[in-house]
C-alpha cells in the first residue's frame, strides 16, 4: 500500500497523538451533525469513521446519539481509542481495519473520513477509495471528508515551512517539528517529522519522512462522479459560511 502505515505520529507516539494535534472537534461534530440531519432521510443513524485515530471524533458523534464504528490501521490509535471507552456506555466499536479491504455486511447512512486521504499516492488508489465509500452506505447515504488544497497548502507552507511544538508529558519532554518541502509538479507535499523524547537527560529520536498528494477540485468532481456520487459540495472548513478556497482544506459533502 502506498499510504503511510508506519508513521511514528500514528504508531510510536500515538500516545501523544491529542497532546500534539488540538482540533476543534466539537465544533466539525455540530457541521457533520448538521450536514447529517439534512441529507439524510435513513431513520438508523449509523457513521463509518474512516481512519478515526484516537477516536475522539467517533466518540462525540456517539455521545450524541449515533451508532458509530471507528476504523483505523494503526493498531497502536485503536489501542487509545479503546483505552477512551472504559467507563463509557455508548454505542461505538473500534477496529484494526485496512480501508481498502473492509469486510462490512451492514451499510451506513454515514461515512466520515478526515485528514487520510493525502496520504493515497497512487491514482488508481484514489479513484478506487470513492468506489468502496459508496459501496458502504445506504442509498440516501452522505459521505463528508476532507483533503488538503494543492494551491492554498503550497502557499501556506511556503511561508510556513516549519511547525514546532514542545509539550511536557508523563513520559518526559516531547519535541516535535515538520518541515516541508515541494513537489510542484506532481502537487506533493514532502514532509519530514522529528520526534525527540527527552526523559532522564536521554533523548529518543525519531524521524520520517513521507509523502502528501494534494488535491485538486477538478480531481475530486472526476473521482466522485466515477464513484457515482451525483451531488456534491465544498466547503473550506467544517462551517457552512466557509467556502471553499479561503482555507488550506476542502471539506466535501457528498451523496
Amino acid at each position: 500500500m502506498e499510504y503511510i502505515i508506519n508513521r511514528p505520529f500514528y504508531t510510536k507516539y500515538a500516545w501523544a497523538y491529542d497532546d500534539i494535534i488540538k482540533r476543534p472537534y466539537k465544533k466539525d461534530c455540530d457541521f457533520i451533525e448538521k450536514i447529517f440531519r439534512l441529507k439524510s432521510s435513513h431513520d438508523q443513524l449509523s457513521i463509518l469513521d474512516v481512519g478515526c485515530g484516537t477516536g475522539t471524533y467517533a466518540l462525540e458523534l456517539a455521545q450524541r446519539g449515533f451508532q458509530v464504528t471507528g476504523i483505523d490501521i494503526s493498531k497502536e490509535q485503536i489501542a487509545v481509542a479503546n483505552t477512551k471507552l472504559v467507563n463509557e456506555k455508548l454505542d461505538i466499536e473500534f477496529l484494526k481495519a485496512d480501508m481498502f479491504d473492509l469486510k462490512f455486511k451492514q451499510k451506513f447512512d454515514l461515512v466520515l473520513c478526515r485528514g487520510v486521504l493525502n496520504d493515497i499516492i497512487n491514482n488508481k488508489l484514489r479513484l478506487k477509495i470513492f468506489q468502496i465509500f459508496k459501496s458502504l452506505l445506504h442509498k440516501n447515504g452522505v459521505l463528508v471528508f476532507d483533503v488538503r488544497d494543492w494551491e492554498n497548502s503550497y502557499k501556506a507552507k511556503s511561508k510556513n515551512r516549519i511547525t514546532e511544538k514542545i509539550i511536557s508529558l508523563e513520559k518526559g519532554q516531547l519535541s516535535f517539528k515538520s518541515e516541508t518541502k515541494f513537489n510542484i509538479a506532481l502537487k506533493q507535499l514532502l514532509i519530514k517529522e522529528t520526534h525527540i523524547l527527552k526523559n532522564n537527560n536521554i533523548d529518543d529520536i525519531d524521524e520520517y519522512a513521507f509523502i502528501m498528494q494534494c488535491w485538486t477540485t477538478d480531481e475530486l468532481k472526476y473521482n466522485l462522479e466515477n464513484a457515482q456520487f451525483n451531488k456534491f459540495d465544498f466547503y473550506g472548513d467544517y462551517k457552512l459560511d466557509v467556502a471553499y478556497g479561503e482555507t488550506e482544506k476542502i471539506i466535501v459533502v457528498a451523496k
